[in-house]
Order: C-alpha cells, then sequence, then structure tokens
C-alpha cells in the first residue's frame, strides 16, 4: 500500500542589490515628498492630500526584500508559492510530473534543447544553491521552464516518481 509522496520545501531569495537600492530610493522620495506636502499643506491643504496620495502608492509599491518560495510537492504535483514579507502568499504554477519532458539541475546537456523556452524563476538566486530547470509541456499555454531551488527531499521524491525525467548530478 503506497500512501503517497510528500515535501515541503521554503526557500530564502537572495535580493538583488538593484531592488534594495530602488527599495531605498522610492523609501528618500517618499519622504522628501511627504516634507515637502507639510510645506504645501501651509498654502494648499488640497495640495499636501494629493503628496500624500502619492506617498501612499509609492510604499504600495515598494520592492519588497523579504521574499521566500515554498515548493510543495505530493504524488507527481509541484506547486510554487510566493510569500512576501511573511504574509502574503501567492500561488505562481503547478505541474505534474506527468507534463515533462525533463527535470535537471542547472548546466545539465538534458536542457539544451530547451534554452530557448521563456524562463519562470523561482528560485533562491545564490549562486551557491543547486538550481534545478523543469521542462514544462505546457500545452495551451506553450512549453516553458521553470528553475528552482530544490532540496535533496524533493529531488529524491521527483526521481522516485519519475526516474527517467528526473535527472541528478549523480545520474
Amino acid at each position: 500500500m503506497n500512501e503517497g509522496s510528500y515535501s515541503d520545501t521554503l526557500v530564502k531569495v537572495n535580493t538583488k542589490t538593484s531592488k534594495k537600492v530602488l527599495r531605498v530610493v522610492m523609501i528618500a522620495v517618499a519622504v522628501i515628498l511627504l516634507l515637502i506636502g507639510l510645506m504645501i499643506f501651509l498654502d494648499n491643504p488640497g495640495g499636501f492630500v494629493i503628496i500624500l496620495i502619492i506617498d501612499v502608492v509609492l510604499i504600495y509599491f515598494l520592492p519588497s526584500v523579504k521574499v521566500e518560495y515554498e515548493y510543495v510537492y505530493v504524488d507527481g504535483q509541484i506547486d510554487f508559492d510566493r510569500i512576501i514579507a511573511g504574509n502574503s502568499r501567492k500561488n505562481m504554477d503547478r505541474f505534474d510530473l506527468d507534463n515533462v519532458y525533463a527535470v535537471a539541475y542547472e548546466g545539465s546537456r538534458i536542457l539544451d534543447e530547451y534554452k530557448n523556452q521563456k524562463v519562470k524563476d523561482y528560485s533562491s538566486n545564490n549562486p551557491d544553491d543547486t538550481h534545478y530547470f523543469a521542462a514544462i509541456n505546457g500545452a495551451d499555454k506553450g512549453d516553458y521552464l521553470i528553475k528552482f531551488t530544490p532540496d535533496e527531499k524533493l529531488v529524491t521524491e521527483m526521481k522516485e516518481k519519475s526516474p527517467f525525467r528526473v535527472h541528478t548530478k549523480e545520474a
């Protein structure tokens, strides 16, 4: 009796420096606008309201520096969820191992024929981690690649479910 396989992997994303710099610049702009708005308020309360609305919009669109991906694997199906600042979760993608051409580690020759496909990146962006790509048969949406950073348990579970489609460094 097979009870099925399950794996849950949480990956912290290494935020790019450009996003960190953009965040600091946007905060500085918001503070400067607020100060300008306070000076305008003395002469024109309507101008202050407009600047306050612009500040709220700027803060709402601040790029988050704390992003994580969670991969939930259940019996051959993997869900990719993005978690922002530890509280906002969104399902980004899902695939079933029956609908992939191949899953292989970054740099594998298996992936050569898929190198021109669109890539959806759900990886840690850490150059020291081992990243994998899944070449997805997207049927009506078109084929694409998913880049992700699985742990050993997830790789093992995928390999057990689909040994001919999942390629590891050892094999």
